[in-house]
């Protein structure tokens, strides 16, 4: 009973704030646009409950047991896909940032290891063609909260460490 009197007096605030901003817009083509987003407004209001049931009844989440086998028939190891793809997402990222830089064509290999709890940064190995500025490992380590030292800049094979 208590869920519909919450759900009542949301419709009723909403209801309120509705007339009282009718009442405060000038009558021009905003008036149009304030009543259909008020109305879409009050239409997901009234459509709460329903949505809330259905998703109760019909939840949508993925289990860990859903994801240890694929439509073919192989076993996914659930962190390991995580790490995999938070390995190529920060790949991504700091190639985007390289780009955006100046520094095109730069190679980024990422390492990424598991423990029981998490995924880590162990190693990030990027290789350029044009000698990149003495401070770009720390850059990019503040940069995507990296830890110092784990970022390692190279040209050609000439490796350009960090300095702490």
């Amino acid at each position: 009973m208590e869920l519909l009197s919450g759900w009542m007096r949301e419709i009723v605030v909403l209801l309120v704030f509705i007339v009282f901003l009718e009442l405060l817009i000038p009558r021009s083509s905003v008036e149009n646009f304030v009543r259909v987003v008020a109305g879409l407004l009050l239409l997901v209001t009234i459509l709460k409950p329903v949505v809330v049931w259905i998703y109760d009844h019909h939840p949508m989440e993925i289990s860990r047991q859903d994801l240890s086998h694929s439509s073919a028939g192989h076993a996914i190891d659930p962190p390991a896909f995580m790490a995999t793809a938070y390995e190529q997402g920060l790949r991504y990222k700091i190639s985007s940032y390289l780009a955006e830089k100046g520094y095109y064509g730069a190679s980024v290999a990422v390492n990424v290891q598991l423990n029981d709890k998490e995924a880590f940064v162990q190693s990030v190995i990027i290789t350029m063609d044009k000698m990149p500025s003495k401070m770009l490992a720390r850059e990019l380590c503040d940069a995507f909260e990296l830890p110092y030292g784990v970022v390692s800049v190279m040209q050609g094979g000439k490796k350009d460490e960090p300095k702490r």
